[in-house]
């Protein structure tokens, strides 16, 4: 073997090393145990966003350890009603007891 072959067989073997130890050190797997209702609710998260688990699960742990999100989330439309009308005049919105009593179709408190 030639000195020319060896050098290149060792910088091919750096090469590959490094680029191994890069890998690992980017994206490591594990195992973790999560409650069957827990993984399917992040299961059908992750699909309804169009992301992995891992990429949800990967958010999760970013916003939990204060990195926040790597990608922000685009903003869902609020729903709106188009029924109209609003509250009846009688009902006070600061008021517990008048929003219960509307709520149950009781007009005599008003």
């Amino acid at each position: 073997m030639s000195d020319r072959w060896v050098q290149r067989a060792a910088a091919a073997s750096d090469f590959v090393h490094n680029a191994a130890w890069s890998l690992m050190l980017c994206c490591m797997r594990t195992t973790v145990d999560l409650p069957d209702e827990l993984l399917r609710r992040a299961r059908v998260t992750a699909a309804e966003e169009g992301t992995t688990l891992t990429a949800l699960l990967a958010d999760g742990l970013r916003l939990r350890l204060g990195k926040g999100s790597a990608r922000p989330r685009s903003m869902r439309p609020l729903p709106r009603s188009e029924a109209g009308g609003g509250l009846n005049p009688w009902v006070d919105p600061a008021s517990n007891a008048s929003l219960l009593d509307a709520a149950d179709g009781d007009v005599a408190s008003a």
